[in-house]
């Protein structure tokens, strides 16, 4: 028999099942709230009303469709991440995941860190689509966790839901190869996110984000426009580059070969959801010309 798998979410465990992909129009049917046509009787040892066909878990423990009423709910999970930091404290793990409890969120997973100076990290997956309030209703959650976190004194807390889209903003000067690749992940769905802007300081690459129907901002280094004052004009263009993620909004910025040095506040500020792609050659060819200056050394 030729099966195919298919997975089940069965309370905290993951059961994959083997089903019969002869048969996987019916167990369609069976998703969408129609009983098979054709009737299959279980063995003598099960429940003998039971008219629809049987599965083997890898185990080779039989789980039959009349179990689908308290499967089908685990396959639709509304998934958020939770973070927290804050002072280590006793019994916070307790609270926080008597919190959840509280809420009638389940946690799907969960990792904490207290780092040498007392200092709480954790990452919490949680699946609220069971939530009391409901799961509709983020801000009594949100409530629920910000009372929580002022209890423990944390320092910071936030909270991320999988199905809002995630906003990515792209930098690129004249070096287009990456551009390239993120657009066409994106546009091929290998990147789940929306791309709102591209800035660049230079114009070249414009056709592009046209080509993907991306808003293109052309933000140069205006020297000229401060006397020759280098810092004046770096400050400037920072100013228009935070006045366009502010006006499109980006939860992280995408440096794909943005040949500028950026200052210091732009880089305190933005450090904690920037990626920076750069060439394998950091950090012994830093600046300009990697790849030039390390075929001068051999090095290709």
């Amino acid at each position: 028999m030729r099966c195919a798998p298919f997975r089940f979410f069965r309370g905290p465990r993951c059961v994959r099942l083997q089903i019969d992909v002869t048969r996987r129009g019916e167990w369609s049917r069976v998703l969408r709230g129609r009983i098979p046509h054709k009737k299959r009787t279980p063995p003598a040892s099960t429940d003998t009303t039971c008219t629809i066909p049987r599965v083997l878990t890898t185990s080779n423990t039989p789980l039959y469709c009349h179990h689908l009423p308290d499967l089908l709910p685990r396959l639709f999970f509304q998934h958020s991440t939770v973070r927290f930091i804050g002072p280590d404290k006793k019994g916070l793990m307790a609270g926080l995941t008597q919190l959840m409890f509280g809420c009638g969120c389940n946690i799907l997973s969960s990792d904490q860190y207290v780092s040498e100076d007392g200092v709480f990290f954790q990452r919490m997956s949680i699946d609220f689509s069971g939530a009391y309030s409901g799961a509709d209703n983020r801000e009594a959650l949100e409530s629920a966790i910000g009372t929580m976190a002022t209890q423990f004194d944390m320092i910071e807390w936030k909270i991320d839901y999988s199905h809002d889209a995630h906003k990515v903003g792209i930098l690129v000067s004249k070096i287009d190869h990456c551009l390239w690749d993120l657009l066409v992940r994106h546009a091929n769905k290998e990147l789940r996110c929306d791309i709102p802007f591209i800035i660049s300081n230079h114009p070249d690459l414009g056709y592009i984000a046209e080509q993907f129907g991306i808003p293109f901002e052309f933000l140069p280094m205006e020297v000229d426009k401060f006397d020759g004052d280098k810092t004046k004009a770096k400050a400037d263009q920072e100013k228009k580059i935070e006045a366009v993620i502010q006006k499109y909004g980006a939860d992280t910025l995408v440096m794909a070969r943005y040949m500028q040095v950026l200052s210091d506040d732009f880089c305190t500020k933005h450090a904690s959801h920037t990626i920076n792609i750069h060439h394998s050659f950091l950090p012994a060819f830093e600046g300009a010309k990697p790849y030039h200056r390390a075929k001068d050394r051999y090095v290709l």
